[in-house]
């Protein structure tokens, strides 16, 4: 069970579990259950998280610090954080091809 950042994003947000869950497509009890480390973050997970939150990907493998506030970067393997990147340059480029396609069709 690796920690992660799910809680501070969200709640950075303002957003309740259920509000996160809508947003991302799927259950407040699968968003409780990743929030909680009882379930698996995967990368999947990460990017589909991400996107609602408004935070990278990778900002949600953060950890608390000590209990003091402060974020520290979890390590992560190299092939996972290089198909993270990959996932997320894959988003990003589906995102362009969707503004390209629909400002094409308001100039027809």
């Amino acid at each position: 069970m690796t920690p992660n950042h799910i809680r501070f994003w969200r709640q950075k947000r303002g957003w309740t579990l259920q509000q996160l869950a809508e947003a991302a497509g799927t259950t407040k009890a699968q968003v409780d259950k990743l929030e909680r480390g009882s379930r698996r973050l995967t990368v999947d997970w990460m990017v589909r998280l991400a996107k609602p939150l408004g935070c990278d990907p990778r900002a949600l493998m953060l950890a608390d610090g000590g209990g003091q506030g402060a974020a520290r970067e979890v390590k992560i393997p190299v092939a996972l954080y290089r198909r993270l990147e990959k996932c997320a340059a894959a988003a990003e480029k589906a995102v362009d091809e969707l503004v390209v396609e629909a400002v094409k069709k308001f100039l027809k």
